[in-house]
């Protein structure tokens, strides 16, 4: 299960998560005018929880590889699924 591919499609995954939390993180960084937030501002809006992390989380982390390896193993088991609904009628 476990190939070059599969570590290369996780490093994506990761990638892409890191990516979008660091554009979440720019993006926090105005107000809804468009105007640069002060310190302050950001500080409290860090302190509320709402500031995104552009780090990795482990709880992303797991969540993406459990997600990969749910995917392919559906993706394995297709063959296995379709076979068994074309004998079983009910």
């Amino acid at each position: 299960m476990y190939e070059e591919h599969d570590a290369v499609v996780l490093q994506e995954r990761i990638r892409e998560l890191i990516a979008m939390r660091s554009r979440q993180n720019q993006e926090g960084q105005f107000s809804q005018t468009g105007k640069r937030l002060t310190r302050e501002e950001l500080n409290n809006k860090a302190n509320s929880g709402a500031k995104a992390s552009s780090k990795l989380q482990y709880g992303d982390f797991r969540k993406i590889i459990l997600d990969f390896q749910l995917q392919e193993h559906e993706r394995f088991l297709i063959k296995f699924t379709n076979l068994f609904k074309s004998v079983d009628n009910d």
